[in-house]
């Protein structure tokens, strides 16, 4: 049986510096890193770098590129093997910096991001059309991170409407206004992390009933709700699974729900057992905490979790503590 396609957009991606700073700084004003890793970066493609990472040769990422640092992205994922198609805007793509200190016992990371450029009427015009030649029926279409400036949540649902009239499913993980748009699109998986969906929906993210009735509500096969290292709950009409990933030593834990949403998507596409998806999840976004950079595993990492991870159906108790 062939794996689903995934088709992932990515409207904001990102060229990312971490400067690694392993002594305490002599000035305030001052910081010098050590060394630095450089990634390019943006939730689509950090799920396609995993997905490559586990052997997926069944996704293509759609990115919105600009200037000097869109064409440093656009090497960079061909040099790694991620198949893409760019759309290019006149705006510059954006640069993001990460301090990692790992002095005095601290192990925490600051991110400092950039907005991003803006797009004309017309440069939205021109990614929905290059978006409506590639999708198929039958693709999972990948909806994850912000949008530019000008790419107005209208404009994504109609990206959606695209998708889902011509025989495609959708894969959301998004926030904001983003998020509540894409919900009235009725999306097959839904994976949200639960500080973002108490803000959107006002809704308790511990309060499985409620999570329940929102779920049969708006029609989404497969909900999912992240919470951090505790782990996630995913519920559908019939099962509620919870997840839970070994105790681990540190926590960087940006890119961990990108590296959580690649396996996941990855399992989905084989069509594997629900249960064997979310340990391949959670196993991916455990490997992810451990280690600076986002979405930046490795087969071996992740595989030394996979065993760790428990997945428990019919139960919350575990996450929740009742």
């Amino acid at each position: 049986m062939m794996a689903t396609r995934l088709l992932i957009l990515n409207l904001n991606p990102c060229y990312d510096h971490w400067i690694l700073l392993d002594r305490r700084p002599q000035m305030l004003h001052t910081l010098r890193g050590e060394s630095v890793v450089h990634q390019i970066d943006g939730k689509g493609l950090n799920i396609a770098r995993v997905l490559g990472t586990l052997g997926s040769t069944d996704h293509h990422c759609l990115n919105v590129l600009g200037g000097t640092v869109g064409k440093i992205i656009a090497d960079r994922a061909a040099a790694i093997g991620i198949p893409t198609t760019n759309v290019w805007i006149q705006a510059e793509s954006r640069i993001n910096t990460a301090l990692v200190h790992r002095y005095d016992g601290r192990r925490d990371v600051q991110m400092i991001n950039e907005s991003g450029p803006s797009m004309s009427a017309h440069e939205v015009a021109e990614v929905t059309a290059v978006f409506s030649t590639l999708v198929r029926r039958g693709d999972l279409v990948v909806v994850s991170g912000s949008a530019l400036t000008g790419f107005e949540p209208s404009d994504l649902r109609r990206i959606a409407r695209i998708a889902t009239h011509g025989g495609a499913k959708l894969a959301v993980d998004i926030a904001g206004s983003w998020l509540t748009a894409l919900v009235e699109e009725h999306p097959t998986i839904l994976k949200v992390n639960d500080d973002e969906f108490r803000l959107a929906f006002a809704i308790d993210p511990c309060d499985i009933d409620s999570l329940r009735g929102f779920q049969r509500d708006h029609g989404i096969e497969q909900l999912t709700i992240t919470y951090g290292k505790r782990g996630s709950v995913t519920i559908t009409d019939e099962r509620v699974l919870t997840a839970v990933p070994p105790a681990l030593a540190a926590d960087y834990s940006v890119g961990s729900g990108d590296a959580f949403f690649a396996g996941y998507l990855f399992g989905y596409a084989r069509r594997m057992e629900m249960l064997d998806a979310l340990r391949i999840a959670t196993a991916c976004g455990a490997a992810n905490a451990v280690k600076f950079g986002a979405a930046l595993i490795t087969r071996q990492e992740y595989e030394a979790y996979l065993s760790r991870v428990t997945v428990t159906e019919g139960s919350d108790e575990v996450l929740f503590g009742r």
